[in-house]
């Protein structure tokens, strides 16, 4: 865990476990219904608070859909490379059976 906010680094997988307090759904959940003028207006530190916060799951979130984004992309391409080496093995096969036979007639 990081131990200042100026420590959270917002990119990246996380692979530790976190409880339930300790997840965006969770957080979000608790801004709801939190009005940022109103906050800044009762005080200047938890404003600024409240926006860090928000841009930090802001761009958590956008990485993370970059992320699943870029992970389906690598499948899909994978999967066209699979398919399209099976076409050209199948190919191959096909071109060396057909010489082979050729050959063989001579």
């Amino acid at each position: 865990m990081f131990t200042k906010m100026g420590d959270y680094w917002p990119i990246g997988s996380k692979e530790n476990n976190y409880r339930e307090y300790e997840k965006m759904k969770f957080v979000l959940k608790l801004l709801e219904g939190i009005n940022a003028e109103e906050l800044d207006e009762y005080s200047v530190a938890l404003g600024k608070l409240y926006k860090w916060l928000k841009t930090a799951i802001e761009v958590r979130t956008e990485d993370i859909r970059m992320r699943k984004m870029n992970k389906e992309m690598l499948k899909e391409r994978r999967e066209k490379a699979i398919q399209d080496e099976k076409a050209r093995m199948e190919l191959r096969t096909q071109k060396h059976d057909e010489a082979k036979l050729q050959y063989d007639e001579q």
